[in-house]
């Protein structure tokens, strides 16, 4: 695989911010180096869903919608018998195509193909919600889940990493207007750019 380039690298440069001060919320880039889609058949989801557990190193999410994530590696189940599996191990996508037969699963590398930013704060569901038509109450949305999502014209996949914070990814096209939807959106409550994350 040619190596990565990030699609945001220009603008998500650590340090930056705007709006109201002192910041209220951090947007940083999500850099992981695996991206990786994985499809099961009805017959043999069992089978992937335990095989993609012990690979990640996290329990496999059981219902659709469901995410699990042990430090920047993240299972999220977006369909029946699709999942996703996000980590900054390089080469998952090598390792999860020799460990599946095509009977088994297909084995889809999308690391070239998304862009993603992580939105924390206090205030980040108010800023979500600008855009997205998502209860976020967390008897609803808890941490732990994530679902594809319109937010305005872009087609988003939200994961609530924890109470306020929250991944979003895009087409890799996309990239430039997630970040300028997020970072206008944040401005009345100030944001500062974190560290790329990944």
């Amino acid at each position: 695989m040619s190596d990565l380039h990030f699609p945001l690298e220009h603008v998500a440069v650590a340090g930056k911010g705007a709006g109201a001060s002192p910041a209220r919320i951090t947007v940083s880039e999500l850099r992981p180096t695996s991206f990786v889609q994985v499809g099961a058949w009805p017959e043999t989801n069992e089978l992937v869903a335990s095989e993609l557990a012990a690979v990640m190193g996290v329990e496999a999410p059981k219902a659709y919608c469901d995410a699990r994530h042990v430090d920047e590696r993240s299972l999220m189940l977006t369909a029946p018998g699709r999942y996703l599996a996000v980590s900054n191990r390089p080469g998952l996508h090598a390792e999860l195509a020799a460990r599946f037969k095509p009977e088994e699963a297909c084995v889809t590398d999308l690391s070239h193909a998304r862009a993603g930013v992580r939105v924390e704060g206090d205030p980040v569901v108010e800023i979500l919600q600008k855009g997205i038509a998502i209860d976020f109450h967390t008897s609803v949305f808890p941490h732990g889940k994530a679902a594809q999502a319109s937010l305005e014209a872009l087609s988003a996949l939200v994961h609530r990493r924890d109470e306020t914070v929250f991944d979003l990814y895009v087409f890799r096209g996309f990239g430039l207007s997630l970040w300028h939807w997020v970072t206008d959106a944040a401005l009345e409550y100030g944001y500062r750019v974190g560290d790329p994350v990944g």
